[in-house]
């Protein structure tokens, strides 16, 4: 009769408990940040063949030869490597002296557990003594709509003729907003 007593006693404290997985804290809504390059981002007389990009948490690439563009463009495509929370740019490519670089991640890097995209991001660096600060920028519409052009390239090339877009690449570009803005 006791074991009867203290099987019901135990079944009724048990039941007695509410058992749901823990909240976890507030929703994580903050693109990773970085914390350090190597070298630094607006470097000049940049001669490295790696640059390496630490995060503030894990992340992950996502769609890296839609999203990642170099320009001027590269013939060879770098290796994009994470391991923990660094990832590592390693340039096949031989680099054009005097030459301003930017490296536009574009949606590429998200955090690992909430997904959450660090926008445009860019590292810039130089071969040569300076960061070429020239720019060009503007708006880009649909000619019969007026709306805003959205996921447009805009291109630029260094010796322009009438069939350069089908023989050669550019050598600058951009990717226009959600808004037509590049």
């Amino acid at each position: 009769m006791r074991i009867f007593l203290f099987s019901i006693v135990l079944i009724i404290i048990a039941g007695c408990a509410n058992q749901v997985a823990p909240s976890g804290g507030p929703k994580d809504i903050t693109p990773p940040t970085v914390l350090d390059y190597e070298p630094d981002s607006a470097s000049v007389l940049f001669t490295a063949k790696t640059i390496s990009i630490k995060f503030d948490e894990y992340v992950i690439l996502n769609d890296v030869f839609n999203q990642i563009s170099i320009s001027p463009p590269l013939n060879e495509t770098p290796d994009y490597k994470l391991k923990g929370k660094t990832l590592t740019i390693s340039i096949k490519d031989t680099l054009k002296p005097e030459t301003t670089y930017t490296i536009n991640f574009g949606q590429a890097i998200k955090d690992n557990t909430a997904g959450n995209v660090k926008e445009n991001f860019t590292y810039v660096f130089s071969t040569g003594s300076y960061i070429d600060s020239s720019q060009v920028s503007g708006k880009v519409v649909d000619l019969l709509t007026a709306a805003p052009a959205t996921k447009a390239y805009v291109v630029l090339y260094y010796e322009p003729t009438d069939t350069s877009f089908t023989t050669t690449k550019p050598y600058y570009f951009a990717k226009t907003d959600v808004s037509g803005n590049f």
